[in-house]
């Protein structure tokens, strides 16, 4: 009887645990190892090149954000007023990586939410998100005149990201590298 009783409770603790790790997941202070590297390049195609199998080097230079979404993502539809919002700034070009996404799916889902992007690459296979360093979607990254990461943010963008860590980064000298 008494499995009964401890059952539930057990199931409910690990249920608790996992959601507050969740919630804290990426949230650590540490600073990142990808901050002032450069990217490996990755053979990405455009969205609109998808039906043509066309395929092109990906090896952003900035000023440019670049934003790594998914059409299944339920943060990165979240997210997308304040990509739209940061793409209308014009603080710099916003890139789009639908990350581990099939085509159709991705131009389907930006058809039905907008399409903020000032292009749309594909990463079907999560190997220029991994160049990158990406934990999972959304990521949003700044990239500098050298092509190297000046900021990084894990998880879906705010208004108050874009305005304490987006914004300063791209108003930065060029050459100066921002740290989190």
């Amino acid at each position: 009887m008494k499995i009964g009783r401890i059952l539930p409770l057990a199931i409910a603790a690990a249920a608790l645990a996992l959601g507050a790790y969740a919630l804290l997941r990426g949230k650590h202070t540490d600073a990142d190892a990808m901050i002032g590297k450069v990217p490996a390049p990755a053979m990405l195609p455009l969205l609109d090149g998808a039906a043509t199998g066309a395929s092109s080097t990906f090896a952003p230079r900035g000023p440019v954000i670049v934003n790594f979404w998914a059409s299944w993502c339920g943060p990165c539809k979240i997210e997308q007023p304040v990509v739209e919002d940061l793409a209308r700034a014009a603080l710099a070009p916003v890139v789009g990586v639908a990350y581990r996404d099939a085509p159709e799916d991705a131009a389907a889902y930006l058809k039905e939410a907008g399409n903020p992007y000032a292009e749309v690459r594909l990463d079907p296979d999560g190997k220029g998100g991994s160049n990158f360093g990406i934990k999972g979607v959304p990521e949003t990254f700044v990239i500098g005149a050298d092509g190297a990461i000046l900021v990084r943010i894990n998880g879906a963008l705010t208004p108050e990201i874009v305005q304490k860590q987006i914004a300063p980064a791209l108003q930065q000298p060029r050459g100066d590298k921002l740290t989190k």
